[in-house]
């Protein structure tokens, strides 16, 4: 897999960051995915008339509404597709610092499955369940429940 190996890749620089550089990391998905949203545009509404629009008029609104929705959906979708390898390193390096548990590829996979709105089903032994120690064993509740609190956030980071 090409995104595995590139999100392998840039584990080292991911590794380099500071704590508060790779929670700023966030912010900067953000700005781009705004960034590309805003060129997108198409967030006017007609100007009012004062008058009811003729049917054809509402039917051909709701087209432009349609496409323009479209055109956005299809913007954001881009703009996550070219942040995917990057944002997925930074959330595995996350989960290194706060968890001390690294993202198998396979999990890395599996989320981009989901991610591309597929379903993924992945066998047992493939690392679905990070409440559990390498031996298989349930983890003590301490951990579990210190995990489950905060995810994959470093302190002090918010959620996208």
């Amino acid at each position: 897999m090409p995104k595995v190996r590139a999100i392998n890749e840039i584990e080292p620089q991911m590794k380099k960051l500071t704590d508060a550089e790779l929670r700023a990391k966030t912010d900067e998905f953000r700005q781009r995915i705004q960034e590309r949203l805003s060129r997108v545009g198409g967030n006017e509404a007609p100007p009012p008339t004062g008058d009811v629009a003729p049917e054809s008029e509402v039917e051909d609104d709701f087209d432009r509404i349609k496409r323009q929705e479209k055109v956005q959906y299809d913007a954001l979708q881009e703009v996550l597709n070219e942040i995917l390898v990057e944002a997925f390193a930074v959330v595995r390096e996350a989960g290194w610092r706060v968890l001390k548990m690294r993202h198998f590829d396979v999990q890395l996979i599996g989320g981009m499955v989901l991610h591309s709105g597929t379903i993924s089903e992945m066998k047992t032994g493939e690392g679905k369940n990070a409440g559990r120690h390498p031996s298989g064993l349930p983890e003590r509740p301490q951990r579990a429940r210190r995990a489950r609190g905060h995810g994959q956030r470093l302190p002090g980071q918010t959620r996208l």
